[in-house]
């Protein structure tokens, strides 16, 4: 195990070329999670991960993805709709042009999300292992509504990989000052958390040696 990852430079990975690796990451960060706590009597559910389909998740949306059949805009409309003071109704927002949904889309992007938005999208802080139940067919909800359907699923026994269910907790927030937004910061130290995860496992190796 040790072997595979020993030539993977985690900071480097990217979504566009690198999936792969990011899914044995992920996968390995989980396993080593558990791990690691000795007093838990928590499992990893291999029959669930291995018959069920799995995605590498963005946890906080890409600006530049928008919904683009008519199924996905529909989806995005009734999450939207869920959140509090939205003005437009369902019919107003499936009506818009192109344009102007576009536009209405990066409104609430920067409302409900906030304006810190310009860190690597595609980066391991910022990309999650879950099940493509949960990630919705267009895949590009934003922080709060996958939050949300991430709490409703795991009381209805859902199989959340538990470093999936911590981030979306903001456990590895440092300054977890919003729960319904994943900025920069947050990127930055669950990305830390990985590094130093599999900092160990490498250090682990080299104890074993001695």
């Amino acid at each position: 195990i040790k072997e595979i990852f020993k030539d993977i430079e985690i900071e480097e990975l990217n979504y566009e070329n690198d999936g792969e690796y990011i899914r044995k990451v992920l996968l390995m960060f989980n396993l080593i999670t558990i791990l690691k706590n000795h007093k838990s009597n928590l499992r990893f559910q291999f029959d669930r991960y291995k018959k069920q389909k799995w995605d590498i998740e963005h946890i906080r949306s890409q600006a530049d993805k928008y919904p683009k059949s008519d199924k996905e805009k529909e989806e995005w409309v009734d999450d939207i709709l869920k959140l509090p003071n939205i003005e437009k109704t369902k019919d107003i927002i499936l009506k818009m042009e192109k344009k102007d949904f576009n536009n209405f889309f990066d409104e609430m992007q920067e409302k409900i999300e906030g304006k810190d938005n310009d860190f690597d999208k595609h980066s391991i802080g910022n990309l999650t292992l879950l099940d493509s139940v949960t990630n919705r067919g267009y895949g590009n909800a934003f922080f709060s509504i996958k939050r949300k359907t991430i709490i409703e699923n795991d009381k209805k026994g859902t199989f959340i990989p538990i470093c999936t269910k911590n981030l979306f907790l903001k456990y590895y927030s440092k300054n977890a000052t919003d729960l319904q937004k994943w900025t920069e910061e947050d990127a930055k130290d669950y990305k830390s958390a990985i590094l130093e995860t599999f900092e160990e496992l490498k250090n682990g190796a080299k104890n074993e040696k001695q």
